[in-house]
């Protein structure tokens, strides 16, 4: 199956309704765990939350598509772009994240 990238850019002012749909936000994604492979926020220079980037993985761009359309953040408006676009597996080191920080 492709992996496919989503990135994501918040809408200026979107901060109070991310933070208040958060959890059902981290609920659709701890259901669809069988094909997030990694999701997380992302920040700006001055460590504003402004975003996410998702990794899923799909049998095809139309169930990619759907997945992203249900997904809270993006039914609730609080991204200005989302972008979906066919990744190709190259590097691979998982081990390279386990000290990465988690929120």
């Amino acid at each position: 199956m492709p992996l496919f990238a989503v990135t994501c850019v918040d809408k200026p002012g979107m901060a109070e309704v991310r933070a208040s749909i958060r959890q059902t936000h981290l609920d659709y994604l701890a259901a669809h765990a069988d094909i997030v492979v990694l999701g997380g926020v992302t920040f700006s220079a001055d460590d504003v939350k402004d975003g996410s980037v998702w990794i899923i993985n799909l049998p095809d761009l139309p169930s990619a598509e759907a997945i992203v359309a249900a997904e809270p953040f993006v039914k609730a408006g609080v991204f200005q772009t989302v972008r979906l676009r066919r990744l190709n597996k190259g590097q691979w080191n998982p081990p390279a994240a386990d000290s990465a920080d988690s929120i």
